[in-house]
């Protein structure tokens, strides 16, 4: 019909009407099949003393506005967290 409109006066519109958008979500944790599964090295050694074996962990984390990501590393002999980033 002609009417010109900018990306915050449809937010706008859509806020009043409820309406939201669909997307798809992030697929972080899908396991792809083609792709080559590395065994568990750890299974035949015994962790007998700290800091013999650490472990990491990335997780994503979303925020009231975007995500952040959190790394965590840890001892696997103690369950103490080494380090957060």
């Amino acid at each position: 019909m002609g009417f010109k409109a900018d990306r915050d006066k449809a937010r706008s519109l859509m806020r009043i009407m409820r309406i939201k958008t669909i997307y798809c979500k992030p697929r972080t944790s899908v396991i792809d099949p083609a792709r080559y599964k590395y065994s568990y090295f750890l299974h035949n050694l015994s962790i007998v003393r700290s800091n013999q074996v650490w472990a990491l962990d990335i997780t994503y984390v979303p925020m009231p506005r975007g995500f952040m990501y959190l790394l965590v590393i840890m001892d696997l002999h103690s369950r103490h967290v080494v380090r957060k980033i």
